[in-house]
């Protein structure tokens, strides 16, 4: 783990990616905390008041303009049409593969956390919320669909040493604790 500390410490744009109650938000702030980079979370630009959608080429040219800012820490949403250039201007890409159930676990639990209010990396407005769609999202197609092609996106888009795949909460608890000791 201490190699990939060190590759961690060592990169001013960090892109956080994986499925939705893997904890990317918890740990970009950590990051950010530790490396004195902001942390730019996707969904807070994204969704607007009521979980309404952006105008695309709006949204578009909001992400670009991210990517041009000297150190960064990028969490959340797949938002597949810009990935390859998240990826591309990204010193390192961290994807959290944690499992499916354990993934959606976490969106329940945090569901009740913040039932009927905003979580801190949301937009004001959305207020937290599960649905089938959801479900759906999380126990099939982020797992079976689309973090498949991320991963895929990603590697097609950087040296695949700067690719950082997590696969267990226990292995980013130990990379997180070796960033704290160091």
């Amino acid at each position: 783990m201490n190699h990939f500390a060190d590759k961690v410490r060592n990169s001013n744009r960090i892109l956080i990616q994986g499925s939705s109650g893997a904890g990317k938000s918890t740990f970009a702030r950590t990051l950010s905390q530790l490396l004195e980079i902001s942390v730019i979370h996707m969904d807070q630009h994204f969704w607007q008041e009521g979980w309404t959608r952006p105008d695309p080429k709006e949204w578009y040219e909001k992400q670009l303009s991210f990517y041009k800012q000297e150190k960064w820490i990028i969490e959340g949403g797949a938002y597949k049409k810009t990935l390859p250039q998240r990826a591309k201007a990204s010193d390192l890409v961290i994807y959290l593969d944690f499992n499916r159930f354990f993934c959606f676990y976490r969106c329940i639990k945090r569901y009740f956390q913040y039932r009927g209010k905003t979580r801190p990396d949301l937009a004001e407005g959305c207020n937290e919320q599960v649905d089938y769609a959801f479900a759906k999202w999380i126990l099939h197609e982020q797992p079976d669909i689309y973090g498949p092609r991320a991963i895929e996106t990603i590697k097609e888009n950087i040296l695949h040493s700067n690719l950082m795949i997590i696969r267990s909460p226990r292995q980013l608890k130990e990379l997180r604790k070796e960033l704290i000791c160091h």
